[in-house]
């Protein structure tokens, strides 16, 4: 993902994903054919909406990535787009004889990711006895992915230990340190008075 920032607009390039056109556009994002472009003062709300589909603004080296493993129990299929999980693309097809083009750090260490469907209504498919990896997922996409259970088709396996990025850890502990004493702050306020002498 590569973002650039002028006094005005915000332009990011990054990995195509379904759910970014709609998402943008409500954002009033505009596409020049490289580049989303977003007026500068809606910074907040753009990197919000980065982070929630893809699990990062910017540097992915800026968040805790792990390594996935999806062992495939069903067929998947998707009708006219690719196959993804946690923000990246799995495979991609663009027709019906096209073939699948595997994502960007994946492997297809069983089965197989194919094309399929017919010239108008082509699909992207996975074999059922895929076993698929994944590296350098944001580890916030993968617990998601998990807690939501939304991948019925396989199995999800975190295969590697966080690889934790110091700097996102500081970051989270200044916050736990200012909500620590925004609660001191609460719990202070609304103490019961201690009598004299006691």
């Amino acid at each position: 993902m590569r973002i650039t920032e002028t006094s005005t607009q915000l332009k990011i390039e990054s990995d195509y994903h379904p759910d970014l056109p709609k998402r943008a556009r409500n954002l009033a994002g505009n596409w020049n054919g490289e580049h989303w472009i977003f007026d500068i003062r809606d910074k907040d709300r753009v990197e919000k909406m980065y982070r929630t589909i893809y699990g990062y603004f910017g540097d992915l080296e800026s968040v805790t990535t792990v390594n996935v493993q999806l062992i495939a129990s069903n067929d998947c299929s998707e009708s006219r787009r690719g196959i993804f999980f946690a923000g990246r693309c799995i495979a991609t097809a663009s027709g019906r004889d096209s073939g699948a083009r595997l994502g960007e750090g994946v492997i297809i260490e069983n089965g197989e990711a194919m094309s399929g469907g017919s010239m108008k209504n082509w699909i992207t498919r996975i074999t059922e006895d895929a076993i698929i990896e994944i590296k350098d997922v944001p580890l916030s996409k993968v617990q998601q992915a998990i807690k939501k259970g939304n991948r019925k088709w396989a199995e999800i396996k975190i295969i590697s230990e966080p690889d934790f990025n110091i700097f996102e850890l500081e970051k989270e502990r200044e916050l736990i340190m200012a909500r620590l004493v925004e609660i001191d702050e609460i719990l202070a306020a609304h103490a019961e008075p201690t009598a004299p002498g006691i």
